[in-house]
């Protein structure tokens, strides 16, 4: 058995046999990973050249440590796993182990800090935990997109009960990207915060999401075509996940979210069955979520830091520039 990294054109013939999932496609890494000033690593366990596991990870060199990171702004990695036909749950189980500790190896020997959030559909990552990694719970929220399971409580009363101008647009290009840069813009200064990547590559992420293949945005604007919500929909072979939603100061008093939230479910119901949406680890935006009739679905980020320095290089400076970030909003609110 072994790991190595592969290219992104084997990685992508690879995804016919094995799929990783949005959040391990090559276009998507390709644009999230460098506008967060990393790079792309496809990861590959193979046994007797065979593909038994995939991760789509990110890396960064900082401070002189290496850093393997979970994609920027993803919930979790892209993971896939094809296991040989014929094996007993036993044999299953065993061949899941070995293949982790190869990339417990892969991950000692390369890197100096590694964070990586497994997926919730990943079957067992107990070798992980064993190998001393330490774990983090964490939650993800999906909505079924089957009629007469979407709305519910206090999202029921504002689907477009304070919204009947607005209407549903399907923007693209550039035309997206502008309305996606207004709505979050706004929301990101609502909530005393900026954007998850670097201010001077953020509308450059927005324009090239907006042109990938497997993302659509949705967009409530009024009579003058100005936007007061956006949502930015993903999808793959399993699901659609909602990577981007915001709204301005009027769409924000109106509740265009829950407008939006339901356009997207009907957006996708005929296609996929559920949407997975962000959020469901802060607590007011879970309560807001809980209104449309999902599910949280756990899910573990594990971490091996053998180096105090290194685990600062990963962690510590972003939080100090997202506390710096906002206390220059609030001083250019006072000023």
């Amino acid at each position: 058995m072994a790991i190595d990294l592969c290219e992104r054109a084997t990685w992508d013939a690879l995804a016919a046999e094995s799929d990783p999932g949005f959040f391990g496609r090559s276009d998507w890494l390709e644009a999230v990973c460098p506008a967060a000033g990393m790079e792309p690593r496809y990861v590959v366990v193979t046994a007797c050249g065979v593909p038994i596991l995939r991760v789509g990870l990110a890396h960064r060199r900082r401070w002189g440590r290496e850093l393997v990171l979970s994609p920027p702004t993803a919930p979790y990695a892209g993971w896939a796993e094809r296991l040989p036909d014929g094996l007993t749950p036993i044999e299953e189980e065993d061949r899941r182990h070995e293949v982790l500790q190869q990339l417990v190896k892969w991950c000692a020997r390369e890197t100096d800090f590694t964070r990586i959030a497994i997926p919730p559909d990943a079957p067992d990552i107990r070798p992980l935990i064993w190998s001393g990694w330490e774990p983090e719970l964490r939650y993800a929220y999906r909505i079924p997109a089957a009629a007469g399971a979407r709305v519910s409580g206090d999202s029921r009363r504002h689907v477009g009960r304070e919204a009947p101008d607005l209407v549903i647009l399907r923007p693209e290009g550039r035309v997206a990207a502008d309305m996606l840069a207004v709505t979050l813009a706004a929301a990101f200064e609502r909530a005393e915060t900026g954007p998850p990547l670097p201010a001077a590559a953020w509308r450059g992420y927005l324009d090239a999401v907006a042109r990938l293949p497997a993302v659509r945005v949705l967009a409530a604007v009024d009579a003058r075509g100005e936007p007061h919500g956006a949502i930015v929909l993903a999808r793959d072979t399993r699901r659609a996940y909602e990577l981007l939603a915001g709204t301005t100061e009027a769409g924000s008093e109106s509740h265009v979210g829950a407008l939006l939230m339901r356009a997207a479910l009907d957006e996708i119901g005929d296609v996929l069955p559920e949407v997975e949406v962000v959020g469901a680890n802060a607590s007011g935006i879970a309560l807001f979520r809980s209104g449309f009739s999902g599910a949280f679905v756990p899910y573990v980020a594990v971490s091996r830091a053998p180096l105090m320095r290194a685990e600062w290089a990963a962690t510590g400076s972003p939080g100090l520039e997202r506390r710096l970030g906002r206390a220059w909003l609030r001083m250019r609110r006072w000023a």
